[in-house]
């Protein structure tokens, strides 16, 4: 046995450096390893066997790797008309495609994700993010935005950065949750975007917060729960292609799936904005929340839970505020 270790973990070890550096020649390969010239030939020969690697298409003298994908079509690749060459042929594949299975394909897998991913914790530092992410977008940027409503400063500097970036050029597209609608911030915000030119769709739910700029960068939002202590936002930054894609087409399906923006309220279910309503002129009459419940047949607590929402809802700090942000908004009667 060669002193470099057996031909199958010479072939692993070569494999692995062509994914990361692909036109290697065998002499570069005798020299960043080692080998004999024996033992290149040799771990060449059993990648091009199994179709994981092959010569540069521009430079014969160099080799490149070869996906496991790749390795999978060149094996079943051509039909064997005599039936004992068929059988010697299936043979070989059933022995070639376990041996990529099990030998190649987690480092081509490991390969693909190996990244650039960063963990980004603290407002300044996803202020710094988002800054870098608008300088470098030069055709797309698409984004899902569900949950909690920004602050209006948080609002503010969104909308400087989408002026910045749609007047470049770059389209910009964004999904929200149609609940955040009736919220006049984020009213506001959206017809302000809407109308300098950014596309936007209304979704009734939507998995995670999410930018991705052009094929370059994802930024993905983490959970609170993972957050570290006393800090309240953080990200992960990936510029991983196999990673942007698949949230490209996640974002994708919401994009295809949801309502366009027209500048005006979702409609709400009859029920609900009449509960809503009543609720809303009964405030305004300074009805006390015992007779409120009476009236609609609810108990107290359930009263105060439903003025709490509501409040939120509204952003009001009082029962009078919310009756003025609720007729603004076209809620009830002026």
């Amino acid at each position: 046995m060669s002193p470099f270790g057996t031909p199958a973990e010479r072939s692993r070890a070569l494999y692995q450096a062509l994914l990361s550096r692909p036109g290697l020649s065998p002499a570069e390969i005798g020299r960043r390893y080692g080998w004999r010239d024996e033992d290149v030939a040799e771990a060449l020969a059993g990648l091009a066997r199994l179709g994981m690697a092959a010569t540069a298409p521009q430079d014969t003298d160099n080799w490149v790797a070869q996906s496991t994908a790749s390795a999978f079509r060149s094996l079943v690749g051509g039909p064997a008309s005599d039936l004992a060459r068929l059988a010697e042929e299936l043979r070989r594949i059933q022995e070639s495609a376990a041996e990529v299975l099990e030998s190649y394909h987690d480092t081509y897998v490991s390969h693909l994700l190996q990244d650039d991913a960063q963990l980004v914790v603290g407002a300044a530092e996803m202020t710094r993010v988002l800054d870098e992410a608008t300088e470098s977008a030069h055709a797309s940027v698409v984004m899902l935005h569900p949950g909690k409503t920004p602050p209006a400063e948080a609002l503010e500097a969104g909308l400087a950065r989408e002026r910045e970036i749609l007047a470049r050029g770059v389209r910009v597209q964004t999904v929200l949750l149609e609940s955040a609608l009736p919220l006049p911030r984020m009213y506001a915000y959206l017809r302000e975007v809407d109308g300098l030119g950014t596309e936007v769709r209304i979704a009734q739910s939507l998995p995670l917060r999410l930018i991705v700029v052009d094929d370059a960068m994802a930024i993905v939002s983490m959970p609170p729960a993972l957050l570290p202590d006393g800090e309240e936002v953080g990200a992960v930054i990936s510029r991983s292609v196999p990673l942007i894609t698949v949230f490209r087409e996640l974002f994708g399906h919401y994009w295809d799936t949801s309502a366009a923006f027209r500048g005006l309220l979702p409609a709400r279910d009859a029920e609900h904005s009449q509960r809503r309503r009543d609720l809303l002129q009964m405030l305004a009459s300074g009805l006390t929340d015992e007779v409120i419940a009476r009236r609609l047949g609810v108990s107290e607590r359930t009263v105060r839970r439903l003025v709490s929402e509501l409040s939120d809802e509204l952003e009001a700090a009082s029962r009078f505020q919310a009756g003025v942000n609720a007729a603004r908004l076209g809620w009830v009667d002026r």
